[in-house]
């Protein structure tokens, strides 16, 4: 299946999404915030990223524009 980047900063709401994406099978992977986020996708190459909008550090919008 698809490896998959959650990134949010709220740790409940990255944790639930990751559990259902591996509960359908899914290979899923977590950042907490833009910067670890980056870093991660540069790392780890996922198929899918899910990123949160507002998020300390570096906002979605940031992320998405490096």
């Amino acid at each position: 299946m698809a490896k998959i980047l959650v990134i949010d900063d709220e740790s409940a709401i990255r944790t639930e999404v990751m559990d259902w994406l591996m509960f359908e099978g899914h290979q899923a992977f977590g950042a907490e915030n833009g910067r670890f986020g980056l870093e991660s996708a540069f790392q780890l190459s996922p198929d899918l990223i899910i990123c949160d909008i507002t998020m300390p550090e570096m906002n979605g919008y940031e992320l998405l524009a490096e």
